[in-house]
């Protein structure tokens, strides 16, 4: 009996250490980025003066950074306003890794980091390539209640342009900005895009308060 409680005591141990190595193991990886991005603060701080091709070597860069966290990490960043948004590209599986890399950001970094992209101020317009550009006011939305998700219908001007790979990154930008990343994948259940609208379709203004009236709804039911 004595040597069965000297193995359980053992493997105790064991497995509270490790789990405290897995503690530092993250700590670790979080202060590298931190310490990485202090590196380049330069032309972080500047980008916005860079030209196109420095930005996107410099994004790309971040990029293997932050994949060595999570490979589903993104970053977008503005220099002028020393803001720092660290996103998962609306993959569920790795909000808790950019929520922690928010959390874990030094005190004296000197940048405003934010977990996953935020709601726009409406209305907004967004321009996807030099033939395509699409604003707030010409975005409709179906919205139908299942469960603890709303599931959607989505219409907009000019789509027919559009291939449907592309009308997908037109619709989930569009959700980001109305109504954030967080609250897009949490909230949003099937989405599919409409060729055509009718009178049950409302404004993104409109659909932002549904959306938000929804949540309050159901909240309590979240975990």
């Amino acid at each position: 009996m004595k040597k069965i409680i000297a193995v359980l005591v053992t493997l105790l141990i064991l497995a509270v250490s490790c789990s405290k190595d897995t503690g530092k193991s993250d700590d670790n990886k979080y202060n590298a980025f931190w310490s990485y991005f202090k590196s380049v603060e330069s032309k972080t701080g500047n980008i916005e003066n860079l030209s196109l091709e420095e930005q996107g070597k410099l994004l790309d860069e971040i990029k293997i950074q932050l994949s060595k966290i999570d490979s589903n990490l993104n970053v977008e960043l503005s220099g002028k306003n020393k803001e720092l948004i660290i996103t998962a590209d609306g993959i569920i599986e790795s909000f808790s890794e950019a929520q922690n890399l928010v959390n874990s950001a030094p005190k004296d970094l000197g940048w405003k980091v934010i977990a996953f992209k935020q709601r726009k101020a409406l209305p907004f317009s967004l321009k996807f390539d030099d033939s395509f550009t699409v604003d707030t006011t010409k975005i409709f939305f179906s919205v139908k209640e299942n469960g603890e998700h709303l599931d959607i219908q989505v219409y907009f001007d000019g789509q027919e342009m559009l291939q449907e790979i592309q009308k997908k990154q037109v619709i989930y930008t569009f959700l980001d900005g109305i109504i954030g990343e967080y609250d897009t994948e949490m909230y949003i259940g099937a989405i599919d895009s409409s060729s055509q609208k009718d009178e049950s379709f409302i404004t993104a203004e409109d659909f932002l308060k549904r959306t938000d009236d929804f949540k309050n709804k159901i909240k309590p039911n979240k975990k």
